[in-house]
């Protein structure tokens, strides 16, 4: 009604959700949900054709109680402990598997749930999350220490996004955007945004911590950056008002994206149809 053009619509919860005591959680099985989504395939054909993107969410991992994580357990995609055995991560109420994106096999097929699920299904970009959650006590296909691989692996989970647009000839018209990088990342990322800010004001994480993270990008080559309008991270008795939701729209009205998020805990939040 005012005039604003909308160029996608964001669904972090394509694939379906979990509740936990910290909130609203994504399920990190990397699918179309079509019981929260019905007739996603059809809606996205048309928001398409109204000139509007559909952009989804995924992360490196795979949840335990899941299908995706059965398989690429059967298929010995995933990262060992020290027994031998799958490398389960917890991750607050529910626990993942590491995908080992230096097994060629198992960074092959993780492209390929990428191009089928998400390209395929029409997705026009998505955050392409954690990166940096790679434990240091975990045992790699490349039988490179954990440790050393650690802050490699952001740039690793960035070529594989990019690789998979790169081999669907998407490159330059599908957009992820992630909160993880390190040395050689800058070529494969196609965009940053600032992570998890806290629904508040503060310096530590908050409002104010984007600027010095914007800039903080722009000087290691990451020209292109966002945050999370209104933050993301509620906790104890922290909300978001609609004064910082107002606020925080302003300062992204001068950064190459403006995208919404509803939080972790959105019924505390102050949201637009709030």
């Amino acid at each position: 009604n005012a005039g604003v053009k909308v160029n996608g619509i964001w669904a972090q919860d394509w694939s379906g959700i979990r509740m936990t005591s910290f909130g609203k959680r994504v399920m990190w099985n990397w699918k179309w949900n079509s019981e929260n989504y019905p007739q996603l395939d059809s809606r996205i054909k048309q928001w398409n054709k109204e000139g509007v993107q559909f952009l989804a969410y995924i992360n490196p991992y795979v949840a335990s109680d899941k299908d995706l994580c059965e398989e690429a357990a059967k298929r010995g995609y995933l990262a060992k402990d020290v027994a031998g055995g799958d490398y389960l991560v917890e991750f607050g109420e529910f626990y993942g598997g590491v995908v080992d994106l230096t097994n060629p096999e198992a960074y092959a097929w993780f492209k390929e749930v990428i191009k089928k699920n998400m390209i395929e299904l029409g997705c026009g970009g998505w955050m392409a999350d954690f990166g940096e959650y790679l434990p240091t006590d975990t045992y790699l296909h490349n039988g490179i220490s954990a440790e050393i691989m650690h802050n490699a692996w952001p740039a690793l989970w960035a070529k594989c996004n990019y690789e998979a647009l790169e081999e669907t000839g998407k490159l330059g018209e599908i957009l992820f955007f992630m909160r993880a990088g390190s040395t050689g990342s800058q070529k494969y990322s196609t965009m940053m945004w600032a992570g998890d800010q806290n629904v508040d004001w503060s310096l530590d994480d908050g409002l104010a911590s984007v600027v010095p993270a914007a800039l903080s990008l722009a000087m290691t080559g990451h020209g292109l950056h966002h945050s999370d309008i209104g933050g993301y991270t509620t906790l104890f008795e922290m909300k978001r008002s609609k004064e910082l939701l107002l606020r925080w729209c302003d300062f992204s009205a001068f950064t190459p994206m403006m995208r919404t998020h509803e939080g972790n805990r959105p019924g505390d939040n102050w949201q637009f149809d709030g």
